[in-house]
């Protein structure tokens, strides 16, 4: 589901996006997580952001012909990011029947690395997590369609649907769990139904994290992670000129729509905009 406005505590990427960008961030750090590079990330973006008018730009618009009074209200970061959903084509080869419950997790394997062929039932381990959207009872030997929703925002999930996964397709299966439910069946992708889509900040703020996180890897000036943290921060510089440049979506009224005042506000806001 779209959620058209930023609340200020709205996250413009994901780990999801910094495994997609740079799985060397993960492998080196062991497992370390990326949240505090996502959260410094973040203020960073929104600090660079109001520099130029973007963040709480007020918009001054007639209140109504019946009125005639005007009406000064706050825009916000429009925020189009969406969550994935795709189905899952279940098998049972038991006697007996099996109970996904609402909120299952599955966490399929990293598609850009070595092993793309799992699906980890009820597994916190895999780079990229979905959840059951309904509780599902599969019959003793037969299969069944369950739906399901990426945990996070976001385009990377949408790789993850099993359709073609580096140029083959691509058939999971499940793997032991300790969940009872988990225990015997097996899992293949069916079809993307939703495609995850990202917010328009979230390639910014990646590349701001991913500058955070290789100096952290860094060891000396020049090593590897220093001049990849180098390459991150001319790659965040270059974005932000470019989103600059381009304009950011402002929403005023929150309804998704955009006006001939939020339009003004594309470029970037630091008095009142009048209609």
């Amino acid at each position: 589901m779209t959620t058209p406005s930023d609340d200020g505590l709205t996250q413009y990427a994901y780990n999801t996006h910094l495994r997609q960008l740079e799985t060397q961030v993960f492998n080196t750090l062991s497992g370390r997580s990326c949240d505090p590079y996502q959260r410094m990330a973040r203020e960073d973006v929104r600090r660079a952001l109001r520099r130029y008018g973007y963040i709480d730009p007020l918009v001054e618009s007639w209140g109504g012909r019946l009125t005639g009074v005007r009406e000064t209200r706050r825009g916000e970061i429009a925020n189009r990011s969406s969550k994935a959903r795709a189905t899952l084509v279940v098998s049972n080869p038991t006697m007996a029947p099996v109970t996904i419950p609402l909120g299952a997790t599955f966490g399929d394997m990293d598609p850009y690395g070595d092993d793309d062929t799992q699906l980890v039932l009820d597994s916190a381990q895999g780079a990229y997590r979905w959840a059951a959207l309904a509780e599902l009872v599969v019959a003793p030997e037969s299969s069944a369609e369950l739906l399901v929703e990426a945990t996070v925002a976001g385009a990377p999930h949408n790789l993850c649907q099993g359709a073609e996964v580096n140029g083959e397709l691509g058939t999971m299966y499940a793997v032991p769990s300790s969940s009872a439910w988990a225990v015997g069946i097996t899992v293949e992708w069916g079809a993307l139904d939703l495609m995850g889509v990202d917010h328009q900040l979230a390639r910014l703020t990646c590349y701001r994290a991913l500058v955070y996180a290789f100096s952290d890897l860094s060891l000396s000036m020049d090593d590897p992670s220093d001049f990849k943290r180098k390459l991150y921060e001319k790659r965040y510089k270059d974005e932000l000129e470019l989103m600059i440049s381009s304009g950011v979506e402002i929403t005023v009224d929150g309804n998704g729509d955009v006006t001939s005042d939020e339009d003004a506000l594309r470029y970037g806001n630091m008095t009142l905009t009048r209609s």
